[in-house]
């Protein structure tokens, strides 16, 4: 017998719980790298110490440019346009819902926000 899983059964965002770090604050060298939806895994880095995101392993997801990014260290967010997913089931493995994720077919609808492709 199959059994099939919602998106919320296995995923929370934890977008919320992440400080964002505007673009005109990145630098080209720092403590801790900055995470945001371009092609790139490290969009700059920050020295600041407070407010880190570590609650990993995540997912990042780019809501514009539908890009995936596993992410297993310590990090702070790029602006906007980003989500960040935290498997909560026991059933799977961090690495295989990304794969997962990574080889879902999300249309393409021009600079749009595509979580809701994911949600459905």
């Amino acid at each position: 017998m199959d059994k099939y899983f919602y998106f919320d059964d296995i995923f929370e965002d934890y977008t919320k719980y992440s400080l964002k770090i505007s673009k005109n604050l990145y630098l080209k060298s720092g403590l801790y790298p900055i995470i945001d939806q371009g092609k790139e895994e490290i969009a700059g880095y920050s020295d600041k110490n407070a407010n880190i995101f570590d609650k990993i392993p995540v997912i990042i997801f780019g809501d514009h440019t539908r890009i995936f990014k596993y992410i297993d260290y310590p990090f702070f967010l790029g602006a906007d346009g980003v989500k960040i997913l935290k498997n909560t089931s026991s059933l799977f493995l961090d690495k295989y819902l990304y794969y997962s994720l990574k080889n879902f077919k999300i249309p393409n609808t021009g600079y749009n926000r595509h979580f809701k492709w994911l949600k459905d």
